[in-house]
């Protein structure tokens, strides 16, 4: 008996069987909760699994209020993340436009600007600012004015005692207070030293990083005397207005 030929292309491959094992591990069924050997558990602080019949009502209360209100600011967060962003590229590409309107160059860091609704009723404020830290030149500087200090004292000078021991105070964190230490600069002493510690200071200058600011403001509209209120996007101050400072 002859055998009969199949082409290759019509034999189909048998898959194999493949005998999928019960998974032990746990299934997050949602935040907080897990569903093992077919129960749902409440994940208690240490990861332990919590039968939720064993929870006190209040306390389930308190984790259902608690989520509810986490998973809102999460999504607020997010949405005010995308606002920034998408702010900031509104306000580079007005200067983009105006920089090609007057067939001007963009040069060196992006500065501060107000932009102004037509009728005067509204503004946004861009500002970039800067965050400092002293290097250890700023060491160099206190010993040298120390020194000074420790003269004058015996002379009664206590002008420059004052003024040195505010300036170089550390704050609750132990950060010394940069502002009151570069308002040493507007005193002149005729003591060569006392020169070379502002030069100390002014060489100390760091900075770490730089941050951008948007900011809005409105008023009643046609009201040049009336006090621009501050739109807050800060949930301390959000829906009350405040005065500009």
């Amino acid at each position: 008996m002859r055998e009969r030929f199949v082409h290759p292309g019509h034999i189909k491959a048998r898959k194999p069987h493949v005998t999928q094992p019960e998974s032990k591990l746990p299934l997050v069924v949602q935040p907080g909760w897990v569903e093992a050997h077919g129960k749902l558990f409440m994940l208690g602080p240490k990861g332990e699994y919590t039968p939720p019949d064993t929870i006190k009502p209040t306390q389930r209360l308190q984790n259902d209020t608690a989520r509810s209100l986490f998973d809102r600011a999460k999504a607020l967060s997010a949405e005010l993340a995308a606002f920034k962003a998408w702010a900031f590229a509104e306000v580079d590409a007005y200067c983009a436009l105006m920089l090609e309107r007057y067939q001007a160059k963009a040069g060196g860091e992006k500065g501060n600007m107000t932009l102004y609704a037509y009728d005067g009723s509204i503004k946004v404020t861009v500002q970039t600012a800067d965050r400092m830290a002293f290097g250890p030149e700023i060491q160099a500087a206190k010993a040298l004015i120390d020194e000074l200090v420790l003269e004058k004292s015996a002379n009664s000078d206590d002008m420059l005692v004052v003024l040195v021991q505010d300036a170089f105070r550390t704050d609750k964190e132990g950060q010394l207070n940069r502002y009151a230490i570069l308002a040493l600069r507007r005193h002149d002493f005729p003591d060569p030293r006392w020169k070379r510690a502002m030069e100390a200071i002014q060489d100390s200058e760091r900075v770490l990083s730089s941050a951008r600011y948007i900011r809005f403001h409105e008023r009643p509209g046609c009201d040049p005397e009336a006090i621009f209120q501050a739109v807050s996007l800060n949930l301390a101050t959000a829906g009350r207005g405040g005065d500009e400072g």
